[in-house]
C-alpha cells in the first residue's frame, strides 16, 4: 500500500489468494471527513519539521493530524490481511494517541 487520500476516493487494489480485485475507498466510508487539498499542505523544512512535530505530540488535532492517522490504520488493517473492502472498518484518528 502507499498513499491513501482524505482528498477524496482512493483506489486499492488488493492480491488475495493469486487473485487481484481493485475497489475504491473514501475517507465517509471510513468515518472520516473530506478535506482540501490546500488543509494538508506544509512549507519549508523547517514548518515541516514543526507540522511533524505537532502530529506526534498531539497538538495538532486537523487535517494534518487525521490522514497521518488515516494511513496508519489502513496500512495496519492491510498488514493484518482484513480485506479492507470486505470489513470497511470505521477508522478515525479522533481519538488516536
Amino acid at each position: 500500500m502507499d498513499e491513501i487520500t482524505l482528498t477524496g476516493a482512493t483506489t486499492v487494489s488488493e492480491i488475495r489468494d493469486g487473485a487481484v480485485t481493485t475497489f475504491t475507498i473514501t475517507p465517509e466510508q471510513f468515518g472520516m471527513k473530506r478535506v482540501s487539498l490546500r488543509s494538508l499542505r506544509g512549507g519549508s523544512g523547517g514548518e515541516n519539521a514543526k507540522i511533524t512535530r505537532a502530529i506526534l505530540d498531539g497538538t495538532e488535532r486537523g487535517a494534518k493530524r487525521d490522514i497521518v492517522s488515516f494511513e496508519r490504520r489502513c496500512n495496519s488493517l492491510c498488514g493484518r490481511g482484513c480485506g479492507i473492502h470486505r470489513r470497511r472498518c470505521k477508522i478515525s484518528g479522533r481519538d488516536d494517541r
